[in-house]
């Protein structure tokens, strides 16, 4: 039951000119012209911005997402880091959470479905504020994950089961994530915003190099576009 990147959607809503998809592929296209470089891999992400498709839709209609907007750039499964985690490498210092990059006006938020809240969107951070601050995203050393046996093995899986569970995923047990257990992880630390607007730092991993790099890329792509926003709309600017 291994997913990768779940659903990509376009920019939507009252501004048809924050369709950042487009726009950045535009940009790109029109750049590799002028400088005649090989395209770079983070265009691999933009087109998957605009074209991946989700190999099995998840439920979103009891989801609340007022506060944090209600269109989202990219979302899927990623290994969120424990606050008073002992050992990176321990996977129960870990919990998997459908994570979603959220925008309102001109606010980015890394949201997660939380199972404390029936399924409701809790904030991880802020990652652009409205007065145009942005988060810093580094991407850390890859994470050999010790090898789970017995009770331990077990726990973990009931811990996805239960989890997608409570988020409205329905699976046949435990059984079906087997294939889910990660042996590495690819960490992203993200340096971004509590909701008081003061700096908060969390760890999040992807189970594959290539999901983590889709997840840096597009998150940097949307911030970088939303400061340059605020700085062309800043008084006196022309």
């Amino acid at each position: 039951m291994t997913r990768d990147l779940e659903e990509v959607r376009e920019f939507d809503g009252e501004d048809a000119s924050l369709n950042l998809g487009k726009e950045i592929e535009a940009e790109r296209e029109a750049s590799e012209r002028e400088r005649q470089v090989d395209r770079c891999s983070s265009c691999e992400c933009i087109r998957t911005w605009l074209g991946l498709q989700a190999k099995k839709p998840l439920p979103i209609a009891n989801i609340q997402l007022e506060d944090f907007g209600t269109a989202h750039i990219v979302n899927g499964p990623l290994w969120k880091l424990n606050s008073d985690a002992h050992s990176r490498c321990d996977l129960h210092c870990w919990r998997r959470r459908m994570f979603y990059l959220q925008r309102k006006e001109d606010q980015l938020f890394l949201c997660y479905k939380s199972e404390k809240t029936d399924g409701k969107m809790s904030l991880s951070c802020t990652v652009h504020t409205k007065d145009g601050k942005g988060a810093t995203l580094t991407k850390l050393d890859i994470i050999p994950v010790e090898e789970l046996v017995g009770e331990s093995h077990d726990k973990v899986l009931m811990d996805l089961f239960a989890y997608d569970a409570a988020i409205g995923i329905k699976e046949e047990g435990p059984a079906a994530y087997k294939g889910d257990i990660p042996k590495e992880l690819h960490p992203i630390e993200v340096v971004g915003f509590d909701a008081t607007g003061a700096k908060h730092t969390i760890i999040v991993a992807a189970d594959k190099e290539k999901t983590c790099r889709t997840w840096m890329n597009l998150t940097k792509e949307a911030v970088d576009r939303y400061q340059r926003r605020v700085r062309a709309n800043k008084p006196g600017r022309r």
